[in-house]
């Protein structure tokens, strides 16, 4: 490590002694499937049967962790913003009805109950990274945490969002690489996965790397997923619908259900090439 990397790590000590795994911090079974660590599911949930359909698919797949959002940041007011309560407690009884943990994006204080109840893991999106009232508020309720990155931060300025969370009692911090804004409009972000090699490096907390918000168009996920199974990261967090077309949020980055399996195979064989 370089005197700069010595100098970075001084100022965040909590982060310099983490030490756990993916599969601790998720309760997840151990073993050399890199499948067990993909989550999945829709960017929004629009109705049961649509997640009770999607969970059913990737539960064969050997997918253990079921996504989606219940309360949602859009850019636009007149977008679709989920179905609150209800989707979470749909998704609580479509987990548990496949045997799969739940993961949600939690936008205010005020829903921790909520979330304590219904949800197993908890996302802290882009837009609340900074948030640290709310980071100090979930820390100490003992569920898993998965911190992603705000699309202009810094990798400093990110794992120092992760300190606070280990400051105010957090034991299960996982971070979410999802991609950083940049000056191209073809892609919704640029996927850092330098962040990804270098955190792995240097430090023993878990990053997953969520290639569809980076993105935002579902041609280039195969291939960006493969690269940050390469790269060494712990998971991915995969977007998947029914019918992409017509998801209510985010259907360019949606994969349809052919797509998301060959996803998983190739994956699965980069991993164990590696491995």
């Amino acid at each position: 490590m370089n005197y700069q990397d010595r100098e970075f790590f001084k100022k965040l000590p909590l982060i310099s002694e983490y030490s756990t795994d993916i599969r601790t911090a998720l309760s997840l079974p151990g073993g050399r499937d890199y499948k067990s660590t993909i989550i999945a599911g829709p960017c929004a949930i629009e109705s049961f049967d649509m997640l009770y359909s999607i969970a059913s698919f990737l539960s064969k797949l050997g997918i253990k962790i079921l996504r989606g959002g219940s309360f949602k940041h859009r850019t636009l007011p007149y977008s679709f913003s989920g179905l609150g309560q209800e989707g979470l407690l749909i998704h609580q009884t479509v987990a548990q009805e496949f045997g799969m943990l739940s993961v949600s994006e939690i936008l205010h204080s005020e829903d921790i109950e909520l979330f304590k109840k219904y949800i197993d893991i908890i996302q802290v999106g882009a837009r609340n990274m900074r948030n640290y009232p709310l980071l100090h508020e979930i820390a100490g309720i003992g569920k898993p945490i998965i911190l992603k990155r705000d699309m202009s931060a810094t990798l400093f300025e990110w794992l120092a969002s992760a300190e606070h969370l280990l400051k105010f009692g957090s034991e299960k911090v996982i971070l979410c690489e999802r991609g950083v804004r940049w000056c191209d409009n073809q892609f919704r972000n640029l996927l850092d996965l330098s962040s990804v090699a270098w955190i792995k490096q240097y430090t023993d907390i878990p990053i997953l790397v969520d290639p569809s918000h980076a993105l935002g168009r579902s041609d280039l996920i195969s291939s960006l997923s493969k690269a940050a199974v390469a790269c060494g990261s712990d998971g991915l967090m995969i977007e998947v619908h029914l019918d992409p077309p017509s998801a209510l949020c985010d259907s360019q980055q949606a994969l349809c259900f052919s797509a998301f399996q060959d996803i998983t195979v190739q994956c699965q064989r980069v991993f164990e090439g590696i491995n």
